[in-house]
């Protein structure tokens, strides 16, 4: 089972587990009514439903839950969600060539990096790092990602070593097309080989 799903299948399991899946308390903002409860509601729903759409490779449809995850978050977030969100809204603007989208999400990430378990904060510096090539070169993250994976193989996580992996070999890549005289910029790209390129991007199969 690779990264993404462990994520995902944890998150069902207690939705499922506490009766919640599909219920309203998936749609209700942080409130006192629920403060006894499991927060698998708001936020961690859309979050939830964001990398669903990630991995299907509906980017324009995960950024949007990705913000309304962001949203709500912003109001209540006791299991310490934010920075995955913000990370992965920051991933799948970096995906769609949203140079201003990653930008602000990288921006509020930054300011909210901290909390959350172990599991949410990883997912988080991995894939706001490799979203950050846009601001500080692909090389940079590149390295960045090599050295995440490194140390999560050194930890014995094999999942979260080979997401590290599949990020870093797809900031090297756009770090060759970003020399290449077809793509002067990886955002704004009208050459056929670069449309091309894209399209294979939007699979969002990391870790492979």
């Amino acid at each position: 089972m690779d990264f993404h799903s462990t994520v995902l299948t944890i998150h069902g399991s207690n939705l499922i587990w506490r009766g919640q899946w599909g219920g309203p308390e998936m749609f209700c903002a942080g409130s006192s009514s629920f403060s006894n409860r499991m927060s698998y509601f708001g936020g961690s729903a859309h979050l939830y439903r964001a990398l669903v759409l990630a991995r299907q490779g509906s980017l324009e449809l995960a950024c949007e839950q990705f913000r309304q995850a962001k949203a709500r978050l912003d109001e209540a977030d006791p299991d310490g969600l934010l920075p995955p969100a913000l990370g992965g809204l920051a991933a799948a603007a970096w995906l769609l060539g949203d140079v201003n989208q990653v930008r602000r999400a990288l921006a509020a990430y930054d300011s909210r990096a901290s909390g959350g378990n172990y599991l949410a904060s990883q997912l988080a510096e991995s894939y706001s790092s490799a979203a950050r090539s846009v601001l500080i070169g692909a090389e940079h993250s590149h390295r960045k990602l090599l050295q995440l994976a490194g140390s999560a193989a050194k930890k014995g996580h094999r999942a979260l070593e080979m997401l590290n992996l599949g990020l870093a070999a797809r900031t090297g890549t756009r770090g060759d097309r970003q020399l290449g005289p077809e793509c002067p910029s990886w955002c704004g790209v009208s050459s056929p080989a670069c449309r091309r390129d894209r399209k294979q991007d939007r699979k969002w199969e990391l870790g492979k």
